[in-house]
């Protein structure tokens, strides 16, 4: 009987036996829809499923922002729990059904923006939409110019944008993030290992993107070469 997990890969067949070789099957890492880096240290996407699991352990996430409040996928709780992961649930209802409580978005910012809560993922339901409005936000409060926060925006909804995120986002003010302004001048800088560790971190999770991009691109040539 074949061992469980592993897959048959060499059979040599003698007088007296037979002596198989056995070697665990690879699990390839499969990202969340719609990954994506926002600052070293803090990643965007859709609501994580299974199959996202063992590439989000490898982010070392210290913090999961879900901006929905749902059903957890199967499992989500239990990968949470044992990888020490802090889990954060606002229940955002998006601009498309009401506006979204200033104060609701001044938390999120908040943690967000705070080192202590990084390695961090904050997600959706689709990656598009509520983390579209509140990525804006942390880009305005980072001094992203409108143009490019609308454009980084519009990427990511594709392709369904919504012209009462757009309105949101253009108009927010950044003044209204003055609390969190005042909380980021009194903090201490960043030491040279946490921001090493932050940056290491963003370049694992950019590199398994980028061969993940790529590994799509030649399955798609293949298809229609086929």
């Amino acid at each position: 009987m074949d061992t469980p997990g592993f897959v048959l890969q060499d059979v040599y067949h003698s007088a007296r036996d037979v002596v198989r070789i056995e070697r665990p099957l690879a699990t390839p890492l499969t990202l969340p829809d719609n990954f994506g880096c926002v600052l070293p240290g803090v990643f965007r996407s859709a609501f994580p499923q299974t199959q996202d699991y063992a590439f989000l352990r490898g982010l070392k996430l210290k913090t999961i922002v879900t901006l929905v409040n749902k059903d957890l996928p199967e499992g989500f709780a239990a990968f949470m729990k044992g990888s020490g992961i802090k889990h954060q649930i606002f229940s955002m209802e998006g601009t498309k059904k009401a506006d979204i409580p200033l104060s609701m978005m001044l938390n999120i910012v908040s943690l967000v923006t705070d080192r202590r809560n990084c390695p961090l993922l904050i997600h959706c339901n689709h990656g598009r939409h509520r983390t579209g409005c509140a990525v804006a936000v942390v880009r305005k409060f980072n001094g992203w110019d409108t143009a490019s926060i609308l454009n980084e925006y519009a990427k990511y909804a594709a392709p369904k944008p919504r012209e009462a995120d757009v309105a949101y986002i253009s108009n927010f003010k950044l003044k209204n993030l003055r609390h969190v302004v005042a909380r980021k001048v009194k903090e201490p800088e960043m030491g040279f290992r946490h921001f090493l560790f932050l940056f290491s971190i963003t370049i694992f999770g950019i590199f398994i993107w980028l061969v993940t991009l790529k590994n799509l691109k030649i399955r798609q040539a293949r298809k229609e070469e086929s």
